[in-house]
């Protein structure tokens, strides 16, 4: 296998909708303390959902 570039798109980072779930839960939080329950993940990475957790 020969020699492979890999190219990474900048700027990178989470789409205007994950930014503001997330916001959204940290601000519930902030206002009214721990547990915060939701119905679903509010984002399909389980880096971010578990640092929302602890």
């Amino acid at each position: 296998m020969g020699v492979q570039e890999i190219l990474l798109a900048e700027p990178r980072g989470f789409c205007a909708g994950v930014d503001r779930a997330i916001d959204i839960v940290e601000a519930a939080i902030a206002k009214f303390g721990r547990p915060i329950y939701v119905r679903h993940e509010i984002v399909h990475n389980t880096y971010v959902v578990n640092d929302l957790k602890t």
